[in-house]
């Protein structure tokens, strides 16, 4: 559907109703999971618990992956009810949740956040604007097409932003084991947006902090891509 008749994508919805088939290769058998929109805290502190960490034992390392507890931790928060368990199309709630298979509650989560992320090219220049350059990433949501269009970061703004996206803190561990915290921090990305948009076409509402990151990211992952080319 075209950009301009396409129906616009509603960043302020407070809830989703995630519907999953958890028979992919058979009859459809579909569940339902109702999901309240996270607050800042509830996703910062998701994000605490899913640092990575790279283990160093001698002259050998390795990344331990992060698990999906943070995950189910916050579905137990955002979930309010769930369909497809119960006969009659009858929902599931209260205590009774947690009967939810952990599969269907990590794939409600990452259904909610599901974007596909694409900076777009301007062809219209065959020079490099110094001024007023702007940079526009497309999103696409749950099959709305969203474009945040940015301008360009300061330099004084990326050495601020580098210094503030990830920490790494350093534990010792068993003999001469050494891991070290990989952590990445939500709210610098959600500043650098906050600084840096101009506008957004496709939707209404303010943007939610996990797509402010997947925007961010995009951008940053272009610009390095052009300059490694």
């Amino acid at each position: 559907m075209a950009q301009g008749t396409q129906a616009l994508y509603d960043f302020s919805t407070t809830e989703h109703v995630i519907e999953l088939d958890t028979r992919p290769n058979g009859a459809p058998r579909l569940v339902r999971h109702r999901l309240r929109r996270p607050t800042f805290i509830e996703l910062e502190a998701r994000d605490r618990k899913q640092a990575a960490e790279t283990i160093t034992k001698g002259n050998e390392e390795f990344i331990e992956s992060a698990s999906s507890a943070p995950d189910l931790a916050l579905w137990v928060k955002i979930c309010t009810e769930a369909q497809g368990y119960l006969p009659n199309g009858e929902w599931l709630k209260g205590d009774d949740l947690a009967k939810v298979p952990a599969d269907h509650k990590l794939a409600a989560i990452r259904a909610l956040y599901q974007s596909d992320y694409e900076v777009v090219a301007d062809d219209s220049l065959e020079y490099f604007a110094l001024d007023g350059a702007e940079v526009k990433v497309k999103q696409t949501l749950h099959g709305v097409e969203i474009v945040h269009t940015l301008r360009e970061m300061t330099e004084a703004e990326r050495l601020e932003f580098e210094g503030k996206s990830y920490r790494a803190s350093f534990v010792r561990g068993k003999g001469k084991e050494t891991r070290t915290r990989i952590q990445g921090n939500l709210k610098a990305f959600v500043d650098l947006y906050n600084k840096l948009i101009q506008g957004v076409s496709g939707a209404i509402g303010e943007a939610d902090p996990i797509h402010k990151r997947g925007v961010i990211n995009a951008m940053l992952a272009a610009q390095t891509a052009v300059l490694s080319d």
